[in-house]
């Protein structure tokens, strides 16, 4: 049976590689002085700038499991699982070559391979969280046939609740390449690992849990009922997740886990579903809500566009806010040194930019091409000629 398609997905994704590029550019650049958390300002902008990567991871994993339930073939055939695991494998190699400097490896002398290599990042990690899920439909598919959406609920919570624990255990004999991997290491006097397995990769399975809902309820994911489900179990907690924490923990208080009460992962979780299920009903009544707005310019395929790009935006913000890879140093011209006003125009042209970048890519991406033809045809324009001159005896 043909689904009806989940229209506001492509939305979501794009908000969030949006909420990425505003954060990380507002992040960069402005001063130190100016990052003051008693400013209502400034507080609510570091609340929303806070759930940025969760929001991305979540979406990453919502999106990857519904598209791979969602294919007519399931099992080996199903071919979204030779693409999950292409698309898992380039994610985690691209993060890592994004840790590379070949500027300063060719300017400066020194070692391509910096302890900047050995870090986990956002990348990295949806990649190996994708490779995860691909690991349970296939258990789900050949070996136990419980619903996939279990798997990955009991995954995700199993990797929130154990994260106090591997942050306490002693890791001096663990290879720092692992280390970084799997958490935060307390050892600080080389660079560590931003988005690790534990407890990030909680958020892409709760994500995937979502999509393996849509999937099977597929009506569900239309109506009214799904967001105000999602935002009452949002607010329970955002409000509520350290008395369920602390009654959780007084029942395995014998387990050996460290004591994980205070988890404010499922805090963020919260939060992240309460501004998915407003999101999805300002999507169901977008057509009243956007009279007011009509006169606004508003260019729809290019901003679901924007979504289904975001791998191709976020590798190259980070080549240039970050010195990723080639190490420009064009951040350093913004970084720490803009004030809240210009801060935020220059967010605004960052992401302009990129908007601009989205809309002409197919021409960019075929630059090449038509240069290589252009000077091929060059090329055998001036043999033909050389050959006819000598032809003639000229």
């Amino acid at each position: 049976m043909e689904t009806k398609r989940i229209t506001y997905i492509d939305s979501i994704r794009s908000i969030a590689i949006l909420m990425v590029l505003e954060g990380h550019f507002i992040t960069h650049s402005l001063q130190t002085k100016f990052r003051d958390d008693s400013n209502s300002i400034y507080a609510a902008w570091k609340f929303t700038r806070g759930l940025t990567a969760p929001l991305f991871l979540f979406i990453s994993g919502l999106i990857f499991t519904y598209l791979l339930l969602k294919n007519k073939k399931q099992g080996y055939q199903n071919n979204r699982l030779t693409k999950g695991f292409k698309r898992g494998v380039s994610l985690i190699c691209i993060g890592y070559l994004l840790q590379l400097n070949l500027y300063t490896f060719f300017t400066s002398s020194k070692p391509l391979v910096t302890d900047l290599f050995q870090i986990f990042h956002i990348l990295q990690c949806i990649g190996a969280s994708l490779l995860i899920i691909i690991s349970l439909y296939l258990v789900k598919s050949y070996l136990l046939r419980i619903p996939l959406g279990i798997y990955t609920g009991l995954l995700s919570i199993s990797i929130f609740l154990t994260t106090p624990t591997l942050l306490q255990l002693d890791y001096s004999g663990v290879p720092r390449f692992l280390e970084n991997i799997l958490i935060i290491s307390a050892n600080t006097n080389q660079k560590v690992s931003v988005f690790p397995l534990f407890p990030w990769a909680g958020f892409v399975l709760t994500g995937a849990t979502l999509g393996t809902i849509f999937h099977q309820f597929p009506k569900l994911a239309h109506s009214l009922k799904l967001p105000i489900v999602l935002f009452i179990i949002g607010f329970v907690l955002d409000g509520f997740y350290y008395n369920i924490l602390n009654f959780l923990w007084y029942l395995s208080a014998n387990s050996g886990l460290s004591d994980f009460s205070d988890v404010y992962v499922f805090a963020r979780l919260g939060q992240i579903l309460m501004i998915l299920s407003s999101f999805i009903i300002l999507h169901k009544y977008k057509a009243i809500l956007a009279k007011p707005f009509q006169w606004v310019p508003w260019d729809k395929e290019l901003f679901i566009k924007i979504g289904q790009n975001t791998l191709s935006i976020f590798v190259l913000h980070v080549v240039l806010l970050y010195q990723g890879f080639f190490g420009w140093n064009i951040n350093q011209l913004i970084s720490m040194k803009l004030t809240p006003w210009t801060a935020i125009f220059g967010a605004v042209l960052f992401i302009a930019f990129f908007v601009i970048y989205i809309k002409y890519l197919e021409q960019i991406q075929q630059f090449p091409n038509k240069l290589y033809r252009s000077i091929y045809c060059r090329y055998l324009k001036r043999k033909r000629s050389r050959f006819s001159q000598r032809s003639y005896g000229v």
